[in-house]
C-alpha cells in the first residue's frame, strides 16, 4: 500500500496518481452537513462517484478495478473532521494490483 501524503484540510481537492496501471484521480470531498469525507475516482476513461470514506473498509473493491484505497484511522471512528487527513488522525492508501489481488483472492485486470 501507498499513502495518498499530499490531502489537505481543503473540502474539495483533486490528486492525480501515476500508477503502473495508468494515471488515477482521485477527488475528495468533505460535506460538513454529515461530517464525512467522499471520493470521486477516474481511471482510463471509467470513473466511480459518491464513496463515502470509511474506515478500516477497502474502497471501490465493487469496481473490479485493479486497485483499492483503505483508510487507516486512530481513534476508532471514520474521518469526520475536515482536518482528519492533515493531522494524521485518518491516513488514505492506494491498494497497489498485488494486494488488492491477494484482498481479491484472484487476478485483477491490468
Amino acid at each position: 500500500m501507498i499513502r495518498v501524503t499530499n490531502i489537505t484540510d481543503s473540502p474539495r481537492q483533486r490528486h492525480t496518481l501515476i500508477t503502473s496501471v495508468g494515471d488515477c484521480t482521485l477527488e475528495l470531498t468533505y460535506r460538513p452537513a454529515v461530517q464525512s469525507w467522499f471520493c470521486d475516482l477516474a481511471w482510463t476513461g471509467k470513473t466511480i462517484q459518491g464513496y463515502r470514506i470509511a474506515a478500516g473498509l477497502p474502497l471501490i473493491m465493487g469496481a473490479n478495478w485493479p486497485f483499492a484505497f483503505f483508510c487507516l484511522e486512530s481513534g476508532g471512528i471514520d474521518p469526520y473532521r475536515l482536518d482528519d487527513f492533515k493531522t494524521g488522525r485518518c491516513q488514505l492508501y492506494f491498494v497497489t494490483p498485488e494486494t488488492t489481488a491477494l484482498l481479491r483472492g484472484t487476478e485483477v485486470q491490468k
